[in-house]
């Protein structure tokens, strides 16, 4: 209280805060950077990077709030960089610097805060954003790659003795055109798949992507099958986006099928501000990752929560093959008064809960601002 003595304004503020008046709070996640980390970057180069931050809080964004640097070398220019323009809860913000690129080859990285009237706030889990190039070599270039998609993501379920395809889209982010000294070779793994090396017949310009393909037959018992494969180029073993491998892993069912889910998207993310007493939706797309087409004997049931929705279980009234997704829908109206509130729902079926991706539930998470 010392410090607020003299401040009128500051008495109130502590006073309504100790009274329970809500202000909002800051929260902010990182959307995407246009340079991802391990660029290549040639010495001396001119080159910017972007971060489109979110504000995933309930406070606007204002002149009061900027990017400021923390620590690291990568060339760029220190100054604090100041909103221009309000950001309301819910959008992005485009934030950049103008770096060039040291002289000298090496790995280079500079972190930077987000900074609001109540001090720093973390982007997601980090406490930074930051820009992480990699300047080569005066002679040579340099090799790096990066992992683009693949088509059978891992614990995909596969028929007993099915041929399938898995391709790997890799780009090539270093300084050196691949040509045909770069191939991707086996390690190990057992998930069925031809092990013949695989040497590229036409050139790979920097910043260009390829396809990779495998072709496989599931094994015939049921299990979980996975196979590594590393890419080579003249100079030794080529991590892919910081891993040693590309890899293929999927499930074999036991006959009579088997269920497995994966949450696709939902219409509101964690933590969306929602006014007292508002109706809203939440829209859960789940794929049927399984070999057993769901039908109405599939419903989607309220597990534990208070965010306001109805809690009638949802039976499906279509059927939904496997590799196909359905829209699950909860209608909600937002508590009365200010705070977070979850809800968890669980996909059953004639087996009993389904585990959708890693978590055996799905859920909505609102926050309810006051004076709205």
């Amino acid at each position: 209280m010392t410090r607020c003595a003299k401040d009128p304004t500051c008495i109130i503020a502590l006073l309504l805060c100790s009274a329970g008046v809500l202000y909002g709070a800051d929260a902010a996640a990182l959307v995407s950077e246009t340079i991802p980390d391990n660029t290549p970057q040639i010495a001396g180069a001119t080159y910017k990077q972007t971060w489109t931050i979110k504000n995933t809080g309930t406070t606007n964004w204002d002149t009061t709030y900027s990017l400021q640097y923390v620590s690291g070398n990568a060339g760029c220019n220190h100054a604090a960089s100041v909103l221009s323009v309000t950001v309301a809860p819910n959008t992005t913000v485009d934030w950049w610097l103008n770096c060039t690129a040291p002289a000298a080859p090496g790995t280079y990285r500079e972190d930077w805060k987000l900074l609001g009237p109540s001090g720093a706030i973390a982007m997601g889990a980090s406490g930074t954003v930051w820009v992480q190039i990699v300047v080569a070599g005066a002679s040579g270039g340099a090799d790096a790659a990066t992992f683009g998609s693949e088509t059978i993501p891992d614990n995909t379920t596969e028929p007993a003795g099915a041929a399938y395809t898995q391709t790997w889209t890799i780009k090539n982010t270093g300084t050196t055109d691949w040509g045909g000294g770069y191939s991707l070779q086996y390690v190990s793994g057992n998930a069925g798949c031809n092990h013949t090396t695989s040497a590229l017949t036409v050139p790979i310009a920097a910043n260009t992507g390829v396809n990779w393909g495998l072709s496989c037959i599931a094994p015939s018992a049921p299990g979980t099958y996975r196979e590594d494969w590393k890419l080579v180029g003249p100079s030794g073993a080529i991590s892919v986006g910081g891993y040693a491998t590309v890899w293929v892993q999927i499930v074999v069912a036991a006959s009579g099928g088997s269920d497995v889910a994966t949450l696709g998207s939902e219409t509101i993310a964690d933590n969306t501000p929602e006014a007292p007493g508002a109706s809203y939706s939440q829209v859960w797309t789940i794929r049927n990752t399984g070999t057993t087409t769901w039908g109405s004997n599939y419903s989607l049931q309220y597990v534990s929560g208070d965010a306001g929705c109805n809690h009638t279980t949802s039976v499906l009234s279509v059927t939904i093959a496997p590799n196909a997704s359905v829209n699950w829908t909860v209608n909600c109206t937002a508590p009365a008064s200010p705070g977070t509130f979850r809800e968890d729902w669980k996909l059953v079926g004639p087996s009993g809960a389904i585990a959708v991706g890693a978590s055996s539930t799905v859920w909505l998470q609102v926050v309810v601002k006051a004076g709205q």
